[in-house]
């Protein structure tokens, strides 16, 4: 008891001091939910920085970064940095394997054209024959349960009668039969 506490010297003493009495007790916990919950996005730079960001409240080893790193990457990337040969071995080389094969990518789907998802229209008109469809069509026509020649359709259009059935209930257009 005879001893007296070491007064705070200087201002980093001080930032850590605060820290220790005053941190977020849960903010390891949380860190590595962000860290679990993190995507790319955007470009793998942007990535990388918050990526950093949130390690900094982490104290994991190399392993686990890289497979927290490797885990939210872009697909693409993630499928590319797969097949380099020789395999990365530490986490600097990882990210500069992605920032590399993510800067290519995004090259090279800027320098590709845009595609139109709407069908194309056939630029060489479609050729038909008038008289084989004409001669179908009346043959089938004729042939129908529902044939009315033009003139009865004339005289139940004069009646004011549906057109198809004959009924003065109703027009052409609500006929059920």
């Amino acid at each position: 008891m005879g001893r007296k506490a070491s007064a705070i010297r200087t201002l980093i003493a001080l930032g850590l001091e605060f820290g220790r009495h005053f941190q977020d007790p849960d903010a390891t916990h949380i860190a590595g939910r962000k860290l679990s919950e993190l995507t790319q996005t955007s470009d793998v730079e942007s990535y990388i920085t918050d990526f950093e960001n949130i390690c900094s409240d982490l104290d994991w080893n190399e392993a686990a970064y890289q497979a927290a790193f490797e885990k939210g990457l872009h697909w693409k990337v993630k499928e590319l940095l797969s097949q380099v040969y020789p395999a990365p071995t530490t986490f600097e080389e990882i990210k500069t394997h992605a920032r590399r094969i993510d800067a290519t990518r995004r090259e090279n789907k800027a320098s590709r054209p845009k595609r139109d998802n709407a069908p194309k229209k056939s630029t060489t008109p479609a050729v038909t024959s008038t008289k084989t469809t004409t001669t179908t069509t009346k043959t089938r026509l004729e042939d129908s349960d529902n044939y009315v020649s033009p003139k009865e359709r004339e005289k139940r259009r004069e009646e004011n009668l549906c057109i198809k059935c004959g009924s003065p209930d109703h027009k052409f257009r609500e006929c059920k039969n």
